[in-house]
């Protein structure tokens, strides 16, 4: 399968993008709280960033989702 193919290549980028969603979950289930989860989406986006070189194509498309 291509997904489980994708999620074996590139293990940090699929785990960052569970965590977004746990953060994104947390931001509908706690609306009051809604700062927290959302720093921690964009510090972890930075960190896999910089671990991790991207096509510019790439870091545009995880940039419109975000």
């Amino acid at each position: 399968m291509r997904a489980t193919a994708w999620v074996r290549r590139n293990p940090l980028e699929a785990g960052w993008a569970v965590f977004a969603a746990a953060n994104w979950a947390a931001m509908v289930v706690w609306p009051s709280w809604e700062t927290v989860p959302f720093h921690f989406v964009w510090i972890s986006l930075t960190f896999v960033y910089g671990v991790r070189v991207w096509s510019s194509r790439t870091m545009w498309a995880v940039l419109s989702v975000v």
